[in-house]
Order: C-alpha cells, then sequence, then structure tokens
C-alpha cells in the first residue's frame, strides 16, 4: 500500500470514527457526504469537513513532532460549487501520552492554509478554544456566527426538511 493510500485511508477512518462519536456517542444530527462534496458531513445543519493526521517530524525543528493539517484547498464540488465548509475537524491521532485522539475544531475562514500543531503547542494549551469549540459541537451548542449564515438544508438528501 503507498502512503498516499494510506493517507486516504486514515482521513476516511478518522471521517467514520468523528460520525460515530459525534451521532452515536453525542446524539447529533449527522449526515456523511459522498466524495462529491466540499466537506464530509453534516452537523445539526453545519458543513463540516474532517482533517485527520499522525505526528511527523516538525517541519522547522526535526527534535520535534507535529500534527499537520492541508486546510487551503477546499473541493470543488460539481453538485454545489459555491457552496464550503462552515468548520473543520481536526482530529490528531497517536497523540503521546493520550489513550485517545485530541479534536479540535476551527471555525471557517481558517486564515492559513497550512496548520501545524506542535507538541508544545498542545502542552500549553495553545489550541484550547478550538478544543472547547468541539465539545460545544458535541453537546448541540456550537452556534455560526458569520451574517447571511443558514443551516444546510437538502431536499435530495432529506436535510433540514423536517
Amino acid at each position: 500500500m503507498t502512503s498516499e493510500m494510506t493517507r486516504v485511508g486514515r482521513g476516511l477512518h478518522g471521517e467514520q470514527i468523528v460520525y460515530q462519536y459525534l451521532s452515536v456517542v453525542h446524539g447529533r444530527s449527522v449526515h456523511r457526504l459522498p466524495g462529491s462534496y466540499p466537506y464530509d458531513m453534516i452537523v445539526d445543519g453545519m458543513r463540516v469537513d474532517v482533517k485527520t493526521a499522525t505526528p511527523r517530524k516538525h517541519y522547522l525543528k526535526y527534535d520535534l513532532i507535529s500534527w499537520d493539517f492541508t486546510i487551503g484547498k477546499p473541493r470543488i464540488s460539481t453538485i454545489e460549487p459555491d457552496s464550503k465548509p462552515d468548520c473543520y475537524v481536526l482530529r490528531l491521532e497517536e497523540v503521546p501520552f493520550s489513550k485517545h485522539a485530541i479534536h479540535l475544531l476551527m471555525l471557517a475562514p481558517v486564515e492559513r492554509p497550512m496548520i501545524y500543531i506542535s507538541m508544545r503547542a498542545l502542552l500549553v494549551q495553545k489550541y484550547h478554544k478550538e478544543y472547547e469549540q468541539f465539545l460545544a459541537l458535541t453537546k448541540g451548542k456550537l452556534k455560526i456566527q458569520r451574517p447571511g449564515w443558514k443551516p444546510y438544508r437538502s431536499m435530495a438528501l432529506g436535510i433540514g426538511m423536517d
């Protein structure tokens, strides 16, 4: 198996785990979407793109590890060409001294196309706000506060039509 296949497989596995965690464990309304959409799932009306990473040698300091995420290139959808994610769930796998992956949530738009999260940044709680935002999503308390934002609706997928 090539490293590209491993990366894609890891991403799909991460999406499945986030889907189960939000829908089964926390009872959120979650719809997974096919790969033709520019995001992976709809959670309580929010367009969510899941990104998964394992630790790598930090790009500047080779004695440190970091989790690297590419955010900047949203997929172009033939179904909904103007649609973009409302937020990104970053799933950090294989975190030292942690039994489980760590999940962070960043609201769109994200300023930087590449996000490098170092172990040091985790230890000093640099991403505490993003961690709290993920917890708010799990509890159904995350609110998108952008002018003109509306929950996602799709007759074809049966989302938001009740």
